[in-house]
């Protein structure tokens, strides 16, 4: 992971682009019936990280600004997990964060509805997600972040998820210059996420959106590429496969892989996941397209595609 750290800031000195440790969790039941799940999860996450780190939040279906936040705002936001007053809400939203007011070290959102609706092909999907320093790897170890992201797809009934070394940007308002930031580092290194989960939710369905580092999978997905065993025969030796509540997690590599095509530092493990679940993957996320890669469908097919792909450097972005 030599490319690291990442950290690009505007000419205010705001932090535009950064990298993170990105866990996340997709379910498509309605979200009273993981809420007291996700409790369980805010909770082991909060036991996880330093103390003190969570300052600020966003709390409620319609809650753009950032606002300070102490154990007031985290009780409410735990309270706003009840199932009970879950199963009366049509969205329930909230995001703590910290230490920082802008593209955070730490950060938990939650994004549940009622009920999931479906248009067509596409179909909305709760979501729960979670931001770590890079480095938070090296100081709690990778078996133990592991040990923590296992622990806590077992406690919801969950279609897919991914952990993945990512590049978290500064928000909605200014994508568009964090963009120009991210889009050649994405093509560039293979193993860096890019992603709108909150907005991607609203049509991933049961899909996935790994590969990543980790990548959860439930029997159901798992079914439709031709069950667990037939995965495990066609992934490379050192891709390992974790039980997770009602599914597993695929690990590729003890630590996360980025690579560097410019230098021909590849991703082995990450191909290697890749091409098992190709089928079930979510290659068409129209959001990301047009929000990060700014309706560039030849960057975005490029990017989409570059793990399935000969590692070879791009062509000038």
């Amino acid at each position: 992971m030599s490319v690291l750290p990442v950290r690009q800031y505007d000419e205010n000195r705001i932090l535009l682009v950064r990298d993170g440790l990105l866990l996340v969790f997709f379910s498509r039941v309605p979200f009273s019936k993981m809420a007291a799940g996700a409790d369980a999860i805010l909770g082991e996450w909060l036991k996880l990280i330093p103390p003190n780190t969570i300052r600020w939040a966003r709390v409620g279906a319609n809650a753009e600004d950032i606002s300070p936040a102490d154990a007031k705002t985290i009780s409410r936001c735990r309270g706003m997990l009840d199932p009970k007053k879950a199963e009366k809400k049509d969205i329930t939203k909230f995001s703590l964060e910290g230490p920082e007011d802008t593209n955070p070290d730490f950060r938990f959102q939650v994004f549940g509805t009622k009920e999931v609706r479906q248009a067509g092909r596409l179909q909305e999907t709760n979501v729960i997600e979670m931001y770590f320093p890079t480095d938070f790897l090296t100081e709690i170890t990778s078996s133990h972040f592991v040990e923590f992201a296992c622990t806590a797809a077992a406690a919801i009934p969950y279609d897919s998820g991914y952990c993945s070394v990512a590049l978290n940007w500064v928000g909605e308002a200014m994508l568009r210059s964090a963009a120009a930031v991210m889009v050649p580092l994405a093509l560039r290194h293979p193993g860096f996420d890019v992603h709108r989960n909150m907005f991607t939710r609203s049509i991933l369905g049961g899909q996935c959106r790994g590969p990543g580092w980790l990548t959860f999978l439930s029997k159901t997905i798992a079914n439709t590429l031709g069950g667990e065993e037939s995965l495990r025969a066609r992934l490379d030796p050192g891709v390992t496969v974790i039980p997770a509540g009602e599914g597993f997690a695929i690990r590729a590599g003890d630590t996360p892989e980025i690579g560097d095509v410019n230098r021909q530092e590849d991703v082995p493990l990450l191909r290697s996941v890749a091409r098992a679940i190709e089928p079930a993957t979510f290659a068409s996320d129209t959001l990301v397209e047009a929000g990060i890669f700014r309706g560039d469908s030849n960057k975005f097919q490029r990017w989409t595609k570059r793990l399935l792909s000969t590692a070879t450097a791009p062509p000038g972005v």
